[in-house]
């Protein structure tokens, strides 16, 4: 089958010219529209594509390009080519069909192939012009955009939130000023250690002065043994967590009192000294049975901030509290 001299490829609506050269018309077209003397005329013979007047042989549909109709279209070729069978476009992408050539649009438009099989987007009519990479980087690139959107939004959220939960604290502050801070409760308390030495079967009176801690059996007995007391003012340090899996107290007094509480319980330093750097040994640690109430937690912390200015105050949550009972004694006084 004759190709077209211009394009090499197989004549795409040929068209005849003056001087009886076959060449697919848009590539025609495409040679007369460059610039120079030298394009008006046939590319293989130099003949001219032009004509000054029409011909009694120029039909109506013929093509017309230059000052008057040059080229005649060639439908008995045109319609050779057209039945013509040729593989699908989308053959590459998995296509089986072989079609008609004047078919070719029309089956493009309903082949099943036409779309990639992994991002769903035109597949082209080759592998060479289709690169998923570039479409999904393509998609990616919204996503992120998307994903950006929804992090601004989410900062705008947290910002909202830590303004609101300053407000509330503020709240929280002048709801301690202006409620009496006189408050006196007794608390069921699971277990105590005294640096590594354990108690049990222990009440808690929490007062706003400090703490007490009285035998659980008989402590509505004016006689019932007191363990220990600690006021606000003889502390270092007070740690509460509030969490409801684990409540509790951490205290830990002035060098003074910690040895007036070892001698009262006839402990010594190797399992309570208050001068030790391990948290197992310095610190006392109440662990409570019934559910702390945040609100309690306020107004011990503001007490103890209001008795001494000194001592360090703070809220610890349930991984925190669990570190500081590891390594405790399994063996209680």
């Amino acid at each position: 089958m004759a190709k077209c001299s211009i394009c090499l490829n197989v004549f795409n609506n040929a068209v005849d010219t003056r001087c009886g050269h076959i060449f697919c018309d848009h590539c025609l077209q495409e040679w007369r529209s460059k610039p120079g003397s030298a394009v008006k005329r046939c590319p293989l013979c130099r003949e001219a594509l032009t004509a000054t007047k029409r011909t009694h042989d120029m039909t109506a549909n013929e093509s017309g390009i230059g000052d008057v109709v040059t080229v005649t279209v060639n439908r008995d070729l045109n319609r050779i080519i057209g039945k013509l069978r040729i593989k699908c476009p989308n053959e590459w992408n998995g296509c089986k069909e072989t079609i008609q050539l004047e078919s070719k649009a029309a089956h493009h438009n309903n082949c099943k192939h036409r779309l990639c099989h992994k991002c769903g987007h035109p597949a082209g009519e080759s592998a060479g012009q289709h690169n998923c990479i570039e479409l999904l980087v393509k998609d990616r690139k919204v996503s992120l955009e998307y994903c950006n959107e929804l992090r601004h939004k989410l900062e705008a959220v947290v910002k909202e939130k830590e303004e609101l939960k300053e407000k509330l604290a503020q709240m929280s502050a002048n709801c301690v000023d202006e409620i009496s801070l006189t408050f006196d409760h007794m608390i069921d308390v699971k277990e105590v250690f005294v640096g590594k030495y354990g108690f049990k079967d222990l009440k808690m009176r929490l007062r706003d002065d400090g703490i007490t801690l009285w035998n659980a059996e008989h402590y509505t007995n004016q006689c019932s043994r007191v363990y220990m007391s600690v006021r606000y003012a003889e502390l270092q340090s007070l740690a509460i967590c509030a969490d409801s899996s684990l409540p509790l107290l951490v205290i830990k007094p002035v060098d003074a009192k910690a040895l007036q509480i070892a001698q009262s319980l006839s402990i010594n330093s190797d399992v309570f000294d208050v001068n030790s750097n391990d948290k197992s040994r310095n610190t006392i640690v109440i662990v409570l049975n019934a559910e702390w109430k945040q609100l309690l937690t306020t107004l011990v912390l503001y007490s103890c901030q209001l008795k001494n200015s000194r001592s360090e105050c703070m809220r610890i949550d349930a991984i925190e509290g669990r570190v500081l009972l590891d390594n405790r004694s399994e063996t209680y006084g």
